[in-house]
């Protein structure tokens, strides 16, 4: 029979019995034979191997941690650069944007942010626009009544003019503002009122199709945009309102264009009015002429 036992040795080493009985020619037991096996190497293996294993385990740990380092870098990082982007877009910055590391659920939230916020700056921006003009457009109908006023308030058709060209050039911000009268003969005629300072259009001179002569004139004026609109006294065809912009070419816009035809409508009024009323006092004038002279002779 085998039985195994670690016992240790008087110095402190283990051993690995195995004992087996020796038997006579009966069958009957007479003696016992034991062999003894160190277990110096196999202590050694073993503890090698949890060793090893230990230093397996702390290298899996250690790869794991670092995983989770990398992973929470790589999603950390662009939420945290999501989160300055909405800051700053709060704050007033409209070019603030979010940059987009992939394509995952964080970099669709990105994309999604980026184009939120140019919605938002293009409609900031288009109701600037709009108020802007919407200003423009009630400064330049305060202005142009007052010139109304203004023009309707004198009888004398220089001061008319006068008023009316200075008046149009502060309403449309161009560099000259003049009143070309024809003659009687309308051979040709003379500048009555000029507004400097820094309907018929012209956007561009050197592409608009004007005649040589007209684009000489032009160019003596140094005029690189040009507006112009008939002036009526009544009827009569009696000059041209013109509008120059000098410094650069312009494209005049539809309330431009309707503004200088108002102000030629205000200003044909205004002389038609003082020219009734001088009309009207020449004839008062004499008429009293003719009664004093006939009193005179009664007399």
């Amino acid at each position: 029979r085998r039985n195994g036992n670690n016992i240790a040795g008087a110095i402190g080493t283990t051993y690995t019995l195995a004992a087996r009985t020796i038997e006579d020619f009966n069958g009957v037991p007479i003696a016992v034979m034991v062999r003894g096996t160190s277990e110096t190497a196999l202590n050694t293996l073993i503890g090698n191997s949890l060793r090893l294993q230990l230093m397996i385990a702390m290298l899996a740990l250690a790869a794991d941690v670092g995983i989770a380092a990398l992973l929470g870098r790589s999603i950390m990082r662009p939420l945290k650069n999501l989160q300055q982007a909405a800051w700053r877009f709060g704050m007033g910055d409209r070019q603030a944007r979010a940059e987009v590391y992939a394509s995952d659920e964080v970099g669709q939230v990105a994309q999604a942010f980026n184009q939120l916020a140019a919605n938002v700056a293009e409609s900031e921006d288009l109701l600037r626009r709009q108020g802007q003009k919407e200003q423009i457009a009630a400064a330049r109908a305060n202005l142009l009544a007052d010139l109304t006023s203004r023009i309707r308030q004198s009888l004398n058709e220089q001061t008319i003019l006068s008023t009316s060209v200075e008046g149009l050039r502060e309403v449309l911000g161009v560099d000259r503002v003049l009143v070309y009268r024809f003659h009687p003969d309308f051979k040709g005629g003379d500048i009555t009122a000029e507004a400097v300072g820094r309907g018929t259009t012209m956007a561009n001179r050197q592409e608009a199709q004007l005649s040589d002569c007209h684009c000489d004139i032009l160019e003596k004026l140094e005029v690189m945009a040009n507006m112009v609109a008939p002036l009526l006294a009544g009827d009569e065809l009696i000059g041209l309102l013109c509008v120059h912009q000098c410094d650069h070419p312009r494209h005049w816009t539809a309330e431009e264009i309707e503004l200088i035809q108002q102000v030629s409508l205000q200003i044909g009024y205004a002389l038609s009015q003082a020219r009734l009323l001088q009309q009207q006092e020449s004839t008062a004038t004499r008429e009293r002429q003719i009664t004093e002279i006939i009193s005179l002779m009664r007399e």
